[in-house]
């Protein structure tokens, strides 16, 4: 993947897991040659905007939450063309990365964003 990365992160998920584990996983995305700066959320609203503003700028968007903000921001994808969402668990279920085959470390799973994979997905999100 070449470019950039905005890593969009609930500091509060899985308990604060995920703001915890953002040095790091800078670190780690940093250190697989990636462009990357982050930005902490208010709530799914400002997730959802700040996802937005990343995929019309060119950036890849990579969220580092539980699967509520990564449903979110996957539904507010679907309006950007050719956007890119990267999944990094921080969350205490993380269902989507699990079933994507996506490492359970968010520090290991920066190895999956930078590899570049990618797939369609169908997103079916209840209404607003």
């Amino acid at each position: 993947m070449t470019a950039p990365v905005c890593l969009i992160v609930n500091p509060s998920a899985g308990g604060g897991k995920a703001g915890r584990a953002l040095p790091n996983v800078l670190s780690a995305l940093e250190g697989h040659g990636l462009r990357a700066r982050s930005e902490l959320t208010r709530d799914l609203d400002h997730a959802r905007e700040l996802a937005r503003v990343a995929a019309l700028a060119g950036e890849t968007v990579v969220c580092l939450s539980g699967d509520g903000m990564v449903g979110a921001v996957a539904d507010t994808l679907r309006e950007v063309p050719e956007a890119l969402l990267g999944v990094l668990p921080g969350g205490r279920g993380n269902d989507l990365a699990r079933v994507l085959g996506i490492p359970a470390d968010p520090v290991q799973a920066c190895a999956t964003v930078a590899g570049g994979f990618s797939r369609r997905l169908e997103i079916s999100m209840s209404p607003k």
